[in-house]
């Protein structure tokens, strides 16, 4: 497992070994409902997977999964899937191309800590429950040319995926900000306020 660029990766053990895989993306954007609610984000990069041939589990190949979107009201993280799985052992077997984007790949079913942003601060959220989709089970099985073994540990691992993290900083505007965003409302005012009087 590498991280795919801007994300970065923590990833503990060698490969084939691994004891903790973890990959962090940065939050590209947003959205904010009512109240601070947040009810969408979007992150950037992900992680790429390498799998090389193993008898009995994968012919070998290579899925990145990038651009999670998750949807917090609906409580489902969309993801961006590419790469490329081998479907035999042979020169002449076919590869199978996946090249899919917001795919609805992971359902959740809970959420510890803050779901709003109320201020100033740090708000750390992890969301739990994870289950892999029958379309993200299906790209990643594709991209790593699993089957047999392979297959049945994916199976395994799909109603309990894991957890994703997000930790989302809102820092305290300058007071320069708060004054060019005066100077902006002002101007919006008296732009308005010349209309209205033609």
């Amino acid at each position: 497992v590498v991280a795919a660029a801007p994300a970065t990766s923590n990833i503990v053990g060698d490969p084939y070994d691994y004891s903790a895989v973890g990959v962090a993306a940065p939050v590209s954007s947003l959205v904010v409902g009512a109240g601070g609610v947040i009810e969408q984000a979007q992150s950037v990069g992900g992680a790429t997977q390498i799998a090389g041939f193993v008898k009995g589990v994968s012919y070998g190949g290579t899925i990145s999964v990038t651009n999670l979107r998750i949807d917090m009201v609906n409580k489902n993280i969309y993801a961006d899937f590419v790469g490329a799985g081998k479907t035999g052992t042979l020169a002449t077997s076919p590869t199978v191309n996946v090249n899919a984007t917001n795919v609805l790949a992971w359902t959740f079913t809970d959420i510890a800590g803050p779901t709003s942003i109320t201020g100033p601060g740090t708000f750390d959220t992890t969301l739990s429950g994870l289950a892999l989709t029958t379309e993200g089970f299906n790209n990643l099985k594709a991209g790593l040319g699993l089957y047999s073994i392979g297959l049945i540990a994916l199976q395994g691992a799909a109603a309990d995926f894991g957890t994703l993290t997000s930790t989302i900083t809102v820092a305290v505007p300058e007071p320069s900000t708060y004054a060019l965003m005066g100077l902006g409302l002002v101007g919006i005012g008296f732009a308005a306020r010349r209309r209205a009087a033609k």
